[in-house]
């Protein structure tokens, strides 16, 4: 397992859209959470048994995932992986309620972000895509 790209989950952080890999005969497949409740209620024992095992694993957030939902590098900020990234949205979608900017530090996988006139929308960790898009909807900015 590659030790800083991916990372074991804890059972909590699975909900409906979350996506993981799970290891099958020696190679990762790539699962996306359909079915919360009945998944947890009936395979609970299944599902720690995985994870106590590392045959689960999620991706950490970065910034070709940011990319893939629709968000454009910044690259005239002089940002790298060490100093942060900066994103706007794509030209073709426009911006929502005020949405601004969106600030990564992968390092820490501190996400923020940003309104116009520099007031924030949200200022904390993300771990994974799924928690990205999962809040990316909450503040309605999809």
């Amino acid at each position: 397992m590659e030790d800083n790209k991916y990372y074991i989950p804890s059972i909590n952080e699975f909900f409906i859209g979350f996506k993981y890999e799970r290891l099958i005969i020696d190679n990762w497949k790539s699962f996306t959470m359909t079915d919360v409740p009945l998944f947890i209620d009936t395979n609970a024992k299944v599902l720690k048994e995985l994870l106590e095992d590392k045959w689960i694993r999620v991706k950490y957030l970065d910034k070709e995932d940011i990319e893939s939902l629709g968000f454009v590098l910044n690259d005239n900020r002089g940002m790298s992986e060490n100093y942060g990234y900066e994103f706007t949205k794509s030209t073709d979608k426009p911006f929502k309620k005020g949405f601004n900017l969106i600030f990564y530090w992968p390092n820490s996988n501190r996400l923020a972000i940003t309104r116009l006139a520099n007031s924030y929308l949200f200022d904390g960790k993300i771990k994974n895509i799924s928690e990205l898009r999962k809040l990316l909807k909450q503040l309605d900015i999809e």
